[in-house]
């Protein structure tokens, strides 16, 4: 398995962020690694709900929180960081496989995606 790749994404202040893992045929993507930090770019006065980090090609409802949080300009916010000892494995082979980071206000997302891809067991 070729398993040392990396994809990586940086929105700009309150714009989407879709980061993809590309497809490569009769393969799928083993995610080993999903680290979402965000930077504010402007002060936030108070957290509110937020919204949700949304994936492709994994199955069922695979999302994570992303809590609109309160803090001063350049303050950074890690909001995931999953290092898995079993990797998530993509559903269908040669498809992409896809993260979408909605805006949020006064924010600049910063996703990294470590990876591998091989023949499905």
């Amino acid at each position: 398995m070729n398993n040392n790749l990396i994809v990586n994404g940086l929105s700009v202040s309150g714009t989407d962020l879709v980061v993809t893992l590309p497809a490569v045929g009769g393969k799928v993507h083993y995610i080993t690694g999903i680290m979402i930090n965000k930077v504010l770019s402007s002060p936030v006065a108070t957290d509110t709900v937020g919204n949700f980090i949304t994936a492709t090609n994994l199955g069922g409802n695979f999302s994570f929180r992303n809590t609109v949080s309160a803090g001063s300009l350049g303050d950074d916010i890690t909001v995931l960081n999953l290092q898995l000892a079993q990797p998530i494995v993509s559903k269908i082979e040669g498809v992409n496989t896809t993260f979408t980071i909605p805006n949020q206000p006064n924010t600049i997302h910063n996703v990294v995606i470590f990876y591998g891809v091989d023949f499905p067991v």
